[in-house]
């Protein structure tokens, strides 16, 4: 079992790993030729070589505009030409020998953000023969977020516009697709949610999706009122959220208990990224980079911690959201690396896609037991018509009334089906039994157990059948049980129950655990106390049922809790939560044993 259990976590685990590959092979940037492409360009306020791919955020000298140049030739006879940059956020103008190739840009404005792929057409007329230069504007502020030029490339369309756009699909297109199945797994949530209002797993599904849907939004959606800035710190939180809402879902899913120091932590990280933003100290991107690397790795610790702590729940939904929680974890980890770590840049923007499986999964799960409930619904109104036909014209009855009173009918025909095949079955032979020992062996003490065992099942039957709904009810069918045994051993009996006539029963089993309590008293009066008389008592006193068993006989003759009667009687006792007492009666011979309960 061990072994079987090993492999198939080797084997998901290579699932995961497989499906990571397959993701970095597709995601990784198409590369333009090197020949077309240069990693230097200068600055041309300063005279100064700026690399690229570079991360900048805004100088302590307040420069606003950055102004990069870059030399190229052009000596192709009427080959189309163009200009590829793989990055440029959060945007920028481009000039070819003086001639604009953005118009439409706007260096003031300040809730506009783009890093998306770009490729520029550079028209035929704006071509000098041999050498030519190429212009770039990039606005540096705080309001608009870091700086990032990606790789720069001037050559023949032809070979540009492939590489372009199959970065543009990676960066731009899923993204896209993500927000797209986000949404419909949004709206899935609040039709769903708004069916099953007593379910906590939809709202935080919803809250989740909704949350998983801000970093794509981020990353295409240009046009950011309020500012890039504050949408990044959106954006930023979000992820943080995520992880917390998701937490939540997957105890509620599996209905586990929350740990303090899960939420210790996550209120941690979030301060830390409150403080890191309020200080500017994300501008340093190896700290950046430690702080999501911790986040990655916290998030891994609670996936585990619940996966650990469900293992009662079904395989298939364990092994679905291994494979989930594990992709989104290590997507997060790519991008976390692919976007501050600079020979890794094609791996930027993965986290979208891991995040949108898991999410998709997650809905999944809960959609397939929605529709499993649903099945076994149907299935529980075809075999529960008749009782619904007398149930559902009542409208003034709850759905929980009328659930109740379904369940009630349902348990009363098992229980007189059980009873009916005990009577005729057990309880036959049992007496085919006793009259045999009767004839054959009169002097036998094997007569009496059996007459006992009988009655102790009888009694069981009783407790278990659903007709006496009042305690005052199940007493007096206990006392026509007992009666002919009392009456065999000459023993006159009263039973005082008439207190007890408005106390409903709530538990079968606890009523027959008190049947058994009464019954073994009575035996031992019957069998120990030499007594003429019993009395039987039953009445409420501050909430609680008190049952009394008085005797005229000898009185005490073992010491308290000592014999196998009393121990089993203790036993029971403690098992309902209640106690008794044991002592003398007063002013009189005999014992009085009084049994205190809250309730049967």
């Amino acid at each position: 079992m061990q072994k079987a259990a090993f492999q198939r976590r080797v084997i998901a685990a290579a699932l995961v790993l497989l499906a990571m590959l397959a993701v970095v092979a597709f995601y990784r940037n198409t590369n333009a030729p090197p020949s077309l492409c240069t990693d230097v360009m200068m600055d041309a306020d300063r005279g100064a070589p700026v690399d690229l791919p570079s991360y900048l955020h805004a100088n302590a000298d307040g420069t606003a505009i950055l102004s990069l140049r870059h030399h190229f030739r052009y000596d192709a006879d009427r080959v189309p030409q163009a200009a590829y940059i793989g990055m440029a956020a959060p945007f920028l103008e481009v000039h070819v020998n003086a001639r604009n190739l953005t118009p439409q840009i706007d260096l003031e404005r300040r809730d506009y953000r783009s890093s998306v792929p770009r490729l520029y057409l550079i028209p035929e007329d704006a071509l000098r023969w041999g050498n030519n230069l190429l212009s770039l504007r990039v606005p540096i502020s705080d309001t608009l977020g870091p700086t990032i030029l990606g790789p720069m490339c001037v050559g023949p369309a032809a070979q540009l516009q492939p590489v372009w756009l199959g970065n543009w699909w990676r960066q731009v297109v899923i993204p896209v697709i993500c927000i797209a199945l986000l949404v419909v797994l949004g709206l899935i949530a609040v039709v769903l949610s708004s069916l099953y209002r007593g379910a906590p797993e939809w709202t935080h599904f919803m809250l989740a999706v909704a949350l998983a849907t801000l970093r794509p939004l981020y990353l295409v959606i240009g046009v950011m009122p309020g500012g890039p800035e504050l949408w990044r710190t959106l954006s930023d939180l979000s992820l943080l959220f995520f992880i917390v809402v998701v937490h939540r879902l997957l105890l509620g899913f599996w209905r586990i208990t929350a740990k303090r120091w899960a939420g210790i932590m996550m209120t941690a990280l979030i301060g830390m990224q409150v403080v890191m933003r309020l200080a500017d100290l994300d501008a340093n991107r190896w700290l950046d980079l430690l702080f999501w690397l911790g986040t990655a790795g916290i998030a891994a610790l609670l996936a585990i911690d619940v996966c650990l702590r469900a293992r009662h729940a079904p395989r298939i939904e364990r092994a679905a959201l291994y494979w989930a929680l594990g992709f989104a974890i290590l997507c997060a980890v790519l991008e976390i690396l692919g976007g501050r770590v600079s020979p890794m840049q094609g791996m930027r923007w993965i986290s979208p896609l891991g995040v949108t499986v898991l999410m998709a999964t997650i809905g999944f799960l809960l959609v397939r037991r929605v529709t499993m409930g649903a099945r076994l619904l149907k299935q529980a109104a075809r075999t529960l018509d008749v009782h619904l036909d007398g149930v559902l014209p009542t409208g003034r009855a709850s759905s929980l009334t009328a659930w109740n009173r379904i369940s009630e009918e349902i348990a009363g025909e098992e229980r007189e089906r059980m009873l009916n095949a005990i009577d005729e079955g057990f309880g036959a032979r049992m007496l085919a039994v006793l009259a045999r020992i009767r004839d054959e062996m009169p002097s036998s003490p094997l007569s009496g157990e059996i007459q006992r065992a009988l009655l102790d099942l009888r009694l069981m039957i009783d407790a278990i059948d659903g007709a006496s709904q009042t305690v005052g009810g199940a007493l007096e069918l206990l006392r026509q049980r007992m009666q002919s045994p009392l009456d065999a051993a000459g023993l006159r009996s009263q039973w005082l129950i008439d207190g007890v006539d408005r106390v409903q029963v709530t538990s079968r089993r606890r009523l027959a655990e008190v049947f058994r309590c009464v019954e073994e008293l009575l035996s031992n009066v019957i069998q120990h106390a030499q007594a003429s008389e019993v009395r039987i008592i039953a009445r409420r006193d501050q909430g609680d049922l008190v049952l009394a068993v008085e005797d005229d006989g000898c009185g005490l003759v073992q010491p308290r809790g000592s014999g196998r009667g009393l121990r089993n009687l203790q036993a029971r006792m403690h098992a309902l939560g209640g106690s008794f007492s044991i002592t003398p009666r007063a002013q009189a011979p005999g014992t009085n044993v009084m049994l205190r309960v809250a309730r049967i």
